[in-house]
């Protein structure tokens, strides 16, 4: 299988992404084959999340899915490598099954692996949502997920699973960067220095309005993402016209229409 790598990611469809994928899985012990994909990737969080990461959907058979991105999704990775470089914070109001916590998880996975000196602070409502061994719906789950099927060369070097992932902590001593969760509370963020913050399903959390003072003190970039709920902080802040709003709404998804939302 010959495979031109110099044609544009995004100019590939699904079926050529697919057949690189598979040509990466074929030749995955080439040195050089290693070298190419990681000059690659390291350049598009895209065609890292396309080329090399998984999704889990447990309504599918098989239920771990290549994660090829839907239009509305690569605009979203894109939104977010904006926020970071442009050093401002973002509010997602989207739709229940959008991919949204996927696509941010993946996404700080790959600073993770290519950046330097690179903090991500993780935070949900609780800490069982965060992070909690064996349970499979935690943020700290979806980076476990890939981290096991990503290829042994593309981690950082000398990664050591057990050393380097703890309970709700991701580190990259290699580039000294580290991935750790908490979970709402008064003083979230507070007398760290961080890269990026990504408060999930921010609707819920009883410390909201505290929380994002807390962590404004630790980063310029928070990523606040939720579901709408009516009489919350998160709706207050959505309406604030103080920061950038992404509406990522279920009609956007390919997958769904007007009875999938009947349904719900």
């Amino acid at each position: 299988m010959q495979i031109d790598w110099s044609i544009p990611w995004r100019q590939l469809d699904k079926q050529q992404k697919l057949q690189r994928r598979l040509w990466v899985v074929l030749n995955q012990n080439d040195k050089q084959v290693q070298g190419l994909i990681k000059e690659l990737v390291k350049k598009d969080p895209v065609m890292f999340i396309e080329l090399l990461c998984f999704t889990f959907d447990p309504g599918k058979s098989p239920a771990r899915i290549p994660f090829l991105l839907y239009p509305f999704q690569r605009d979203f990775i894109e939104w977010l490598e904006e926020k970071l470089k442009k050093q401002e914070s973002g509010l997602v109001e989207k739709s229940r099954q959008m991919g949204v916590s996927w696509l941010s998880l993946t996404w700080l996975l790959y600073h993770w692996i290519f950046n330097k000196d690179f903090v991500g602070l993780i935070g949900s409502r609780t800490e069982v949502l965060v992070d909690k061994k064996d349970k499979s719906d935690t943020l700290f789950q979806k980076l476990d997920f890939n981290l096991r099927y990503l290829p042994k060369w593309i981690l950082p070097k000398g990664f050591n699973e057990s050393k380097d992932r703890r309970h709700l902590i991701l580190v990259n001593s290699n580039k000294n960067n580290t991935l750790y969760g908490e979970s709402s509370n008064k003083n979230f963020g507070r007398g760290s220095t961080i890269s990026v913050a990504l408060l999930d399903e921010f609707a819920a959390w009883e410390t909201a309005y505290d929380s994002y003072m807390s962590v404004s003190e630790a980063t310029k970039v928070r990523i606040v993402v939720s579901t709408p709920k009516s009489h919350t902080y998160f709706k207050t802040l959505r309406f604030s016209k103080q920061i950038d709003v992404k509406t990522l709404h279920w009609k956007l998804h390919p997958e769904r229409d007007e009875k999938w939302y009947e349904e719900q």
